[in-house]
C-alpha cells in the first residue's frame, strides 16, 4: 500500500473531473464485452461495444484506447488516429499508444510526423516494431541509409519477421537491387506464405524483371485468398491496360466501383481506360470528380494544385498549422505564387507569432489582389506588432476608401486617427454613417481620448454623457475609468459600484474594482471580485487569467495551477507556458513533462520550450538528454550573444563540459564582455579547476557588493575539495544571515550526501515552520519519514501543508496512509485528488482500490482499468484490478491481469490470496 505514494506530481488534464457517479455500469459492461469480442477476433462487434461504452462515458480512457486499436486493425486509420491522440492526451501509457499512433501516421503517409513522434519517445526504443516503423518512415522519405540502420537494429533485437523482411526487400527494390529484394521476399513468404504485402511486392519485382504473366499470376494468388483486395485488383487492372487488354481491365474496375462508387483510384483508372477507348468527355468528368477527393490519393495526385489547396485548407481548419504551411509552400514551389496560399500563409505565420514573415506574405498577397478587407485588418495588427505604427494610418485610409462599409476597418481607422491626435477627424469619421448623438460612437470616442491621455477633453466629453445618459452602465464605466486614471479612486469606485447595482451581470466594473484593489494592496477584495466574475461565468478566461496572475504574485501556486488548468488547450501557448513555469517552480516535474510533451509536438523548434525541456531533464538527472537538447539550442542561438550566455549557465547545470566550452568560445567572439567572472568561475568549477575558481571568488569577494553570490560559489569550491564541514558551516552562516531558500536547499542536499538524517530533518522542520508552503521541503521531509518507517510523521507533514486541498499528489498520499485505518477519510481524500487530477494512474488506482475495499466494484473496476491503461507495467495496479474483476465474476479477465501482475511484481501481498482464488 505505502509503496505507491506520489513524491512527484501528476498532470491534471481537466479541472472539470468526471464525477464518479457518471462512471456507469453500462459503460464498463460494454467495454468488458468489447474486450471479449476483440479476443475472439470479431473486430466489428468489438468496435460497436467500445463505441457504446464511450457513448455512456466519453472520458473512459480504456474504451477510447481500445477503440483506436480496433479501428486501426479495421483500416479506419484517420478515425483510429483521432482516438489514439485523444487517449494520449488523456495520459494513456505511452508504451500502449505511441507505436499504434506511429503506425497510423505511416498509413496516412505522415512520415515526418511518425519520425518526430518516435524521436520524442526515444525511451520506447526497446519495444518491438519501434525500429521497424522508424525504418519504414525513413524509407518513405528515401533516406535509405537511415532506413537500413533501423531495420538492422530491429533484426538484431527481435529476429526476422515477414513484415521486417518485406520492408527490407522494399528498401532494396527502391535501390534497384532486384535480386536481393526477391530473396528477402521469399524469406518473408517462408514465414507467412499468404502475406499480402510480400506478395504485392513480389509482383513489382516480377514486373520490373519483365515477367508480366508471372506478376498477374501472383496477383491472382492474392485474389484467390482475398477477392476484394483493392491493391491486387488495381495492380492487375494496370497490368492488363499495359497489355492492351482494355475490356478485361474495365470489367475489373467496374466490379470494384459497384462496391465502392466514389473510390478515387477506381475513378482514375476508369477514366484512363475509357479515355483510351475514346470517351474523352466522360473521362474529364471523372477526373474533375477525383479532384474533390483526398482520401486514398497517392503522392503524385496529392501534388495537383487544387488538391494541395484543399488538403492545406483542411489542415489549417484543424489547426495543423505546420502541416498546412508545408503544403502551401509546396504548392507555391510547384505552381508559383497563389493568392489563396499567400493569404493563408500570412494567417498561419501570424498565429505562430512570426509577425515579420506574416507581413511579407501579406505584402505579396495585396500586390496580387487588393480586394480582400481581411488582409488589411490583419496587416493593421501585424504592422503594430512589428513596430511600424507610422505605416498604419495611411494604409487604413486606403482600406477605408476601398471598403467604406466595413465597420471593423473604420473602427481601426478612428483609433489610428486618435493615436495621431486627429480628434475632430476621428469624430467626423465615426459619426459619418450614424446619427450625431449615437451613444456607441460617443462612448468609443471617450475611451479613445482616455487612451491617448487627453484627460481634459475626455472629462468634458464624459460629463456631457453623464448629464444625458447617467443611468447607462457603459457611461458609468467610462466615468469610473476616467476617475481612476486621473487619481480620484473613491469617485471611481462609486461609479463602478453604481454600474454593478444597475446591472449585476455587467463584467467591466468588477475587473476595474479588482484592479483598483490590487493597486491598493487590498488582495482580499481583489480576490473577491475575481470570484464574483467566475460566479457569473466559470469559463471567463480573462477573469481566470487575472486571478491566476494574482495567485502567482501572492505565492498561491496551487490555486494558480488550478485556475490555469481549466479547459487548457495545447494551442493556448501563453497559458501553457505559464503553467509549465509553475510546475518547474514548484518541483512538479512529472506534471511539467506531461504538459511539455504535447507542446513540443505542436511547437517543435520553440527555443523557450526547448530550454525548459533541457532544464527538466537536468532536474530528472537525464543529463545526456539535456546536453542533446542544449546542443540544438546552441545552433539556434549561434549568433545571439545574450541567448548564448543563458545557454552557457544551463550547460553548466547539465554538467556539459564540452558544450559550455564551445558556447563560451563563441560568446567570446561575439561579445567578450558577457564572459564575466561569474560565468568563468562556474565553468572552472565544472571542470574541477578549484584553485582557479577560488582565485576568482576571492578577488570578487573583496570588491563585490553581491557577496552572497560569491559565497555560494565558494561553497562549491569547499565541496569540490571534500571540505564538507567547511561547506556546512559557511552555508549555515549564510542561511542565518539571509534565510535564502536556495541556500537552505543546498545545505539540505549536503546533509543528504553526508547521510546526516537528523540534521536534514531538523533543517527542513525549521524551514517549514517559517515557510509552510514550500512544496519541495514538504516532499523531502515526508519522504524521509516514510523511508524511516515513521508513517505517522510522514502523514503529519503532509497534513500541515496549508494548501492541501489544491494539491492532488498530497491528497493521494494521505489517502494511502488512511486506507488501512479509515476508509471513509481515504475515500474523501482520494475523491478530492481525483477531482483535480483524473488523468493520474496513481490517483486512479488509489480511488479504485478504496472503492474495491468498500465493495463498490463497478466504480472500482472502471478506475482500475483507467489506471492500468495509463501505467500498464505497474504490478500493484494489476493486482488491484485482478482482485476487483474477481469480485465482478470476470474470471478470464482477472486471470489475464493477475498473470501480468505476477510477472511484473512477483513479491506482493495480494499474490497468494488471489492465487488461492484462481485455484478453486
Amino acid at each position: 500500500m505505502l509503496g505507491k505514494l506520489i513524491f512527484l506530481f501528476f498532470f491534471a488534464y481537466s479541472m472539470t473531473a468526471l464525477s464518479q457517479d457518471k462512471v456507469s455500469q453500462s459503460a464498463l459492461k460494454q467495454y468488458e464485452q468489447g474486450l471479449a469480442y476483440q479476443q475472439l477476433g470479431d473486430l466489428n462487434a468489438a468496435e460497436i461495444s467500445f463505441k457504446k461504452s464511450i457513448q455512456q462515458n466519453s472520458d473512459f480512457l480504456p474504451a477510447r484506447l481500445a477503440l483506436g486499436e480496433v479501428l486501426l486493425e479495421l483500416g479506419n486509420v484517420e478515425s483510429a488516429k483521432k482516438e489514439l491522440l485523444l487517449a494520449l492526451s488523456m495520459k494513456a501509457d505511452t508504451e500502449s499508444v505511441i507505436l499504434p499512433l506511429v503506425r497510423a501516421h505511416l498509413l496516412l503517409n505522415h512520415y515526418q510526423m511518425a519520425l518526430d513522434l518516435l524521436s520524442k519517445y526515444a525511451n520506447l526504443a526497446y519495444l518491438k516494431n519501434y525500429a521497424l516503423y522508424q525504418g519504414n518512415a525513413h524509407l518513405a522519405l528515401r533516406q535509405f541509409e537511415q532506413a537500413d540502420i533501423a531495420y538492422q537494429q530491429e533484426l538484431e533485437s527481435f529476429g526476422g519477421s515477414a513484415e521486417l523482411f518485406t520492408s527490407i526487400a522494399q528498401l532494396h527494390l527502391q535501390q534497384n537491387q532486384l535480386v536481393l529484394a526477391g530473396q528477402l521476399i521469399e524469406k518473408a513468404l517462408i514465414l507467412d506464405k499468404k502475406n499480402i504485402p510480400a506478395l504485392l511486392l513480389r509482383t513489382q519485382v516480377e514486373k520490373q524483371q519483365g515477367d508480366v504473366a508471372k506478376a498477374i499470376s501472383t496477383l491472382d494468388e492474392i485474389l484467390s485468398n482475398d477477392s476484394k483486395n483493392q491493391q491486387a485488383i488495381f495492380g492487375k487492372a494496370y497490368l492488363l491496360v499495359e497489355q492492351n487488354e482494355l475490356q478485361l481491365a474495365l470489367d475489373l474496375v467496374l466490379a470494384l466501383r459497384q462496391d465502392d462508387v466514389n473510390n478515387p483510384f477506381a475513378k482514375l483508372l476508369h477514366a484512363s481506360i475509357i479515355a483510351q477507348q475514346g470517351e474523352g468527355r466522360q473521362a474529364k468528368r471523372l477526373l474533375s470528380d477525383i479532384q474533390q477527393q483526398l482520401t486514398g490519393l497517392s503522392d503524385k495526385f496529392r501534388q495537383q494544385q487544387q488538391i494541395l489547396l484543399l488538403s492545406a485548407a483542411v489542415d489549417m481548419n484543424n489547426q495543423n498549422y505546420f502541416e498546412a504551411r508545408r503544403t502551401y509552400k509546396q504548392l507555391i514551389n510547384l505552381y508559383g505564387e497563389d493568392f489563396a496560399a499567400l493569404k493563408s500563409l500570412a494567417i498561419i505565420e501570424f498565429r505562430l507569432k512570426n509577425y515579420h514573415t506574416s507581413e511579407q506574405y501579406l505584402t505579396k498577397a495585396l500586390a496580387m489582389q487588393d480586394t480582400d478587407a481581411e488582409l488589411y485588418l490583419l496587416l493593421t495588427q501585424v504592422l503594430k506588432l512589428n513596430d511600424k505604427a507610422d505605416q498604419v494610418l495611411p494604409m487604413l485610409a486606403t482600406a477605408v476608401d476601398k471598403f467604406p462599409n466595413n465597420s471593423q476597418l473604420q473602427a481601426h481607422y478612428v483609433s489610428a486617427l486618435v493615436n495621431q491626435g486627429k480628434y475632430q477627424q476621428a469624430i467626423d469619421i465615426s459619426s459619418k454613417d450614424h446619427p450625431q448623438n449615437s451613444l456607441a460612437n460617443r462612448t468609443m470616442m471617450g475611451y479613445l481620448l482616455l487612451e491617448n491621455k487627453e484627460y481634459q477633453q475626455a472629462m468634458s466629453h464624459t460629463q456631457a454623457l453623464l448629464a444625458e445618459f447617467g443611468n447607462k452602465v457603459e457611461i458609468l464605466q467610462l466615468a469610473g475609468e476616467l476617475s481612476a486614471k486621473t487619481g480620484n479612486q473613491a469617485k471611481a469606485k462609486a461609479f463602478f459600484q453604481q454600474a454593478i447595482t444597475l446591472a449585476p451581470s455587467f463584467k467591466p466594473p468588477y475587473f476595474a474594482l479588482a484592479g483598483l484593489a490590487i493597486n491598493e494592496q487590498n488582495i482580499a477584495d481583489a480576490e473577491k471580485y475575481y470570484l464574483q466574475l467566475l460566479s457569473l461565468n466559470e469559463s471567463d478566461e480573462v477573469a481566470r487569467d487575472l486571478y491566476a496572475d494574482l495567485a502567482i504574485k501572492q505565492g498561491w501556486y496551487g490555486k494558480a495551477i488550478q485556475l490555469l488548468n481549466f479547459n487548457l488547450s495545447v494551442e493556448d501557448y501563453t497559458k501553457s507556458r505559464a503553467l509549465l513555469s509553475l510546475y518547474m517552480k514548484t518541483g512538479q516535474f512529472s506534471l511539467a513533462e506531461a504538459l511539455l510533451q504535447p507542446l513540443l509536438l505542436e511547437y517543435r523548434l520553440d527555443e523557450n520550450l526547448l530550454l525548459t525541456k533541457a532544464k527538466l531533464a537536468i532536474e530528472q538527472q537525464q543529463l545526456v538528454s539535456a546536453s542533446k537538447t542544449l546542443k540544438t539550442l546552441f545552433s539556434m542561438a549561434y549568433d545571439d550573444a545574450d541567448k548564448l550566455k543563458v545557454l552557457a549557465h544551463v550547460q553548466i547545470d547539465a554538467k556539459d563540459n564540452d558544450g559550455v566550452n564551445a558556447t563560451v568560445t563563441r560568446l567570446s567572439i561575439l561579445d567578450s564582455t558577457l564572459v564575466d567572472d561569474y560565468l568563468l568561475t562556474r565553468q572552472a568549477l565544472l571542470s574541477q579547476q578549484f584553485e582557479q575558481a577560488s582565485a576568482i571568488i576571492t578577488r570578487n569577494l573583496d570588491r563585490s557588493e553581491n557577496s552572497a553570490q560569491w559565497q555560494e560559489l565558494n561553497v562549491y569550491v569547499l565541496l569540490g575539495n571534500q571540505d564538507f564541514d567547511g561547506a556546512i558551516n559557511l552555508l549555515k552562516s549564510m542561511l542565518d544571515k539571509d534565510n535564502n531558500r536556495q541556500h537552505m536547499q543546498l545545505l539540505a542536499q549536503v546533509y543528504s550526501q553526508q547521510n546526516n538524517k537528523t540534521a536534514f530533518m531538523q533543517l527542513l522542520s525549521q524551514w517549514l515552520q517559517s515557510t509552510p508552503t514550500d512544496v519541495w521541503a514538504v516532499v523531502q521531509l515526508s519522504q524521509i519519514h516514510h523511508v524511516n518507517g515513521d508513517f505517522e510523521q510522514a502523514k503529519q507533514v503532509i497534513e500541515n501543508y496549508p494548501d492541501l486541498d489544491n494539491n492532488p499528489a498530497f491528497l493521494n498520499n494521505l489517502a494511502n496512509y488512511y486506507i488501512e485505518t479509515d476508509l471513509d477519510k481515504a475515500q474523501s481524500l482520494a475523491e478530492k485528488a481525483y477531482a483535480q487530477a483524473p488523468a493520474s494512474a496513481a490517483i486512479n488506482d488509489t480511488l479504485g482500490w478504496v472503492y474495491a475495499k468498500q465493495g463498490d466494484i463497478t466504480r472500482a473496476v472502471s478506475l482500475l482499468r483507467e489506471a492500468s491503461v495509463r501505467d500498464n507495467n505497474n504490478g500493484e495496479i494489476l493486482y488491484h484490478l485482478a482482485y476487483s474483476l474477481l469480485q465482478m465474476n470476470s474470471h478470464s479477465q482477472a486471470k489475464l491481469a493477475f498473470d501480468k501482475a505476477v510477472k511484473l511484481t512477483p513479491e506482493h501481498k495480494l499474490r497468494s490470496e488471489l492465487a488461492a482464488k484462481f485455484s478453486l
